[in-house]
């Protein structure tokens, strides 16, 4: 049973974690995002219940952050796929990753 209430949409941005000082995309990559959450690629350990503050390079414009918990994880050999909700519903800042998105899709 499907319980999103936004849309998921595909993308594929460097991001990285606030904490740490490397290079956009060393660390992490943001997979997928929602007005609700994101999905995230990682080679650093994630664990249910993390809180989780990344910065996301989005192309033409100015880092964004993004708040939130770890909600699920899965290990894949030498990365993290997780799943994170966002502490709050962020309409208007995911509407500027749509709008880049929507003019930039991923080749299928």
């Amino acid at each position: 049973m499907e319980r999103r209430i936004f849309d998921r949409f595909n993308l594929r941005f460097p991001a990285k974690f606030n904490h740490i000082d490397n290079d956009f995309g060393e660390k992490v990559y943001l997979m997928n995002i929602s007005a609700q959450g994101a999905n995230i690629l990682s080679n650093h350990f994630l664990a249910k219940d993390d809180v989780v503050t990344l910065t996301v390079q989005v192309p033409k414009s100015q880092p964004m952050k993004v708040c939130g918990r770890v909600v699920w994880v899965r290990n894949k050999s030498d990365l993290w796929d997780a799943g994170m909700k966002f502490d709050d519903i962020e309409l208007m800042r995911i509407s500027r990753l749509y709008k880049y998105a929507d003019s930039n899709p991923l080749p299928s």
